[in-house]
């Protein structure tokens, strides 16, 4: 009844009404948000919220949102085990998000992707995708994200059955668990190590990894973590002969698959619950059981689960002594085996490859990190020329223009024709150099300044900025409107600047009569989305890259005064906090900037 609700709201959404856009934006945000809450529990109904999510963007023009959208809807595919359209779904969320310059998202997206790649054996390209994270959250300065892209690179590492190399990798991603993270965090990790030993044959280290983990899940009652503890713990049991034991905890387990609705681990469980009864005798209770498995496994299409089912199925009716049976269900399981088989050898192949450019692409990578650090070197060289060279140049300039003033009040009056034209150039000259100059050390400082972050109150530093601004408000009658803003951990003062670049750019670039500015922000899952929304003159979306590059004008400037380096500050000042910013735009219909800050500083 509530998804007919949805789609029947999504279907009559009117987005001529301009008052509408807020409250649609946060209705938005509001179905991603129950999407990320069931992902785990009903991975059916995320994907329903996350594309009512869609429906409502692309109605409402939102179309930068998208990309967080898209990757909702690609892990709710993920979940159910729809990977082709998952493949295609975080394809689109990661070309979406490099357009948009969010490299969040880019990031989030290629991370998915990377993990849907190894579950269908592309393990080349889920390399490709968390190599590129990685490179991504080096330059945003995550170091602390860089977990999850390890801890997936090491169940790479496990499926080509490398396994210290994989278990190098998961102990290194759990070395980077925080206590700020949630507890399925670190339990994940843990269960990632405990299955890496399970294949290696280490049942001791492999039960104690999983009972570590459920420990943990404990905390937060049951769920897809705990479920799967149980059931690895199960699978644990069950090779060591305590069949009692093993089916008291997996009943647990499929109990806890079934409330959540995940059904590869229902699946799972129903098979190995079904060995127990074979081992056991009661061959009746083990057929029902794998034939609720078998019926999971097709909904699944998975040619190994078939397999695997049909392999119980005739082995339990030859134990029975249904040999009719066992000998139709054992055609089943050759059948089967013989086209994983044939698969398996194009698989061979490709896993060869891919181990061979698995070492290329940590090369490259190497090398690329040493790039990283010499161009890191080179920019930090630049930066202290740029700062040395705007500081040292403000004297002299203070010389020049405290004797053009004195001559002009020596001189002033003496002066005739062109000479006073040419008095004024140099005069006008002198003062934007100074502007140039300050703003350029202003950039400069950037970054070089050891500042701690702090808890900073947005709407303070909103009533500083407008107080910075009254004068030009009051004298160009600016209509100012502002959310409440939220409390985030930030550098005050680029908090500052930031905004009052935005804001005093969005009342320069104006030729009407009654410019507007709005201030906006968004509650995301990690983070906030900031808009800060003008009615001036606009920028062609072909400039969408450029309007950030350091002294960049896009006007002539007997048009608009400006240095150029405004905008450029701005993304600095995001890029340092961790942030992505962009624009959306069209000449003549106003300029909206996004930006976003984390809810957590790394």
């Amino acid at each position: 009844m509530e998804r007919a609700k949805r789609i029947e709201f999504s279907n009559t959404l009117n987005v001529s009404q301009k008052d509408s856009i807020e409250s649609l934006e946060h209705k938005i945000q509001q179905n991603l948000e129950l999407s990320s809450s069931l992902l785990q529990d009903n991975a059916l109904e995320a994907l329903n919220y996350a594309t009512t999510a869609k429906e409502i963007a692309e109605k409402s023009n939102r179309f930068s949102l998208l990309p967080d959208i898209l990757i909702h809807m690609g892990n709710a595919y993920k979940f159910i085990g729809e990977y082709p359209k998952a493949i295609l779904t975080l394809q689109k969320a990661v070309k979406l998000a490099r357009q948009y310059n969010n490299l969040l998202d880019y990031s989030n997206a290629l991370k998915n992707l990377g993990i849907v790649y190894k579950n269908v054996g592309e393990y080349h390209k889920s390399l490709e995708c968390y190599l590129e994270c990685l490179k991504v959250f080096d330059e945003m300065d995550l170091s602390k994200k860089n977990g999850s892209i390890l801890s997936n690179i090491g169940n790479l590492y496990r499926t080509l059955k490398n396994y210290d190399k994989a278990i190098d990798y998961h102990l290194e991603a759990l070395s980077m668990y925080e206590v700020s993270d949630p507890i399925s965090v670190k339990a994940g990790r843990l269960i990632n190590i405990g299955v890496t030993f399970y294949e290696k044959n280490d049942l001791i280290k492999a039960l104690e990894y999983y009972e570590n983990a459920l420990q943990l899940t404990k905390t937060d009652g049951p769920d897809l973590y705990s479920a799967l503890c149980l059931a690895n713990i199960g699978l644990i049991n069950l090779k060591n002969g305590e069949y009692n034991k093993a089916l008291e905890i997996l009943n647990e387990a499929l109990e806890i698959f079934t409330h959540i609705k995940n059904i590869p681990g229902q699946q799972n469980a129903l098979l190995d619950i079904s060995k127990i009864y074979r081992q056991k005798g009661d061959f009746n209770t083990a057929i029902s059981k794998i034939e609720s498995s078998l019926e999971l496994a097709e909904k699944l299409s998975s040619k190994e689960r078939l397999r695997d089912c049909y392999e119980e199925y005739f082995q339990v009716c030859e134990m029975k002594g249904d040999f009719e049976n066992a000998l139709k269900h054992h055609k089943k399981f050759t059948e089967i085996k013989d086209a994983i088989i044939k698969q398996m050898k194009i698989k061979q192949i490709a896993e060869l490859e891919t181990k061979s450019a698995l070492e290329k692409l940590e090369m490259k990578n190497e090398m690329i990190k040493n790039r990283n650090e010499e161009l890191k070197g080179i920019n930090e060289e630049l930066e202290q020329f740029a700062y040395a060279a705007s500081h040292d140049l403000k004297e002299p300039l203070r010389m020049i223009k405290s004797y053009i003033t004195l001559l002009e009040k020596r001189e002033g009056d003496k002066l005739e024709g062109d000479s006073t034209q040419f008095m004024h150039f140099i005069t006008d000259g002198a003062d934007r150099m100074e502007k140039l100059l300050t703003e350029l050390l202003e950039y400069s400082r950037i970054g070089r300044e050891k500042m701690e972050f702090e808890t900073v109150d947005l709407n303070k530093i909103l009533d500083g900025v407008l107080k910075n601004l009254s004068s030009v408000i009051s004298d160009k009658n600016v209509n100012v409107k502002k959310d409440i803003l939220p409390v985030v951990t930030a550098f005050p003062t680029q908090m500052t600047q930031l905004f009052q670049n935005l804001i005093s750019n969005g009342i320069k670039f104006n030729k009407g009569g009654d410019p507007v500015i709005e201030i906006h922000a968004v509650h995301q899952d990690d983070k906030y989305l900031f808009k800060v929304v003008d009615n001036g003159i606009g920028i062609d979306p072909k400039y969408r890259d450029g309007v950030f590059q350091i002294f960049k004008r896009l006007n002539r400037r007997d048009e608009f005064e400006g240095t150029g380096i405004g905008l450029s500050t701005c993304k600095k000042i995001v890029e340092r906090h961790s942030g992505s910013i962009w624009f959306e735009s069209q000449p003549g219909e106003g300029t909206t900037f996004y930006f976003t800050i984390p809810k957590v500083q790394a």
